[in-house]
């Protein structure tokens, strides 16, 4: 990925604790466990408790469930709109 103009380039980074993935997304660990539950958050299980996932699938991830919930919100706004009558 490139960063604006600059020629650097960014590439993601690997997250492997629920520490560090929930840092990433700015909640706390309880939070990323539940979401990965609920919600798919992508992390990959290993044997025992490690996990592992990236910067660009959180990203990824984000952007996706951001779209979701903007189409949701714009189909419950049409529903409750009024008819015009």
């Amino acid at each position: 990925m490139i960063s604006g103009n600059s020629t650097e380039t960014v590439y993601p980074q690997v997250l492997r604790t629920w520490r560090s993935i929930a840092q990433y997304l700015g909640v706390s660990d309880r939070t990323a466990r539940r979401w990965h539950q609920r919600f798919r958050l992508p992390v990959v299980r290993c044997i025992g408790r490690r996990v592992f996932t990236s910067t660009g699938v959180l990203d990824h991830w984000i952007e996706r469930v951001s779209a979701l919930e903007h189409d949701i919100k714009k189909k419950r706004e049409a529903e409750t709109a009024p008819n015009g009558h």
